[in-house]
């Protein structure tokens, strides 16, 4: 993992949600990170939500729209 992590926290009802912004390589497993914080945490995590905004060099922002 790369620096640059930006983590925002929110409670929305009976629960928090940790915005995490990261900077991977390939073969990352997000769903693995997101696990590992909540068990370092002590309560369970998972995924809600999953943008991948760049691929080597293809960007969201030069996505066409089809």
């Amino acid at each position: 993992m790369h620096s640059g992590g930006k983590i925002l926290k929110q409670v929305q009802d009976d629960m928090s949600i940790i915005k995490i912004r990261l900077k991977v390589g390939s073969g990352t497993y997000i769903r693995s990170i997101a696990e590992e914080i909540g068990n370092r945490l002590g309560v369970p995590a998972t995924v809600k939500e999953l943008r991948r905004v760049q691929i080597g060099e293809f960007r969201i922002e030069d996505a066409i729209v089809l």
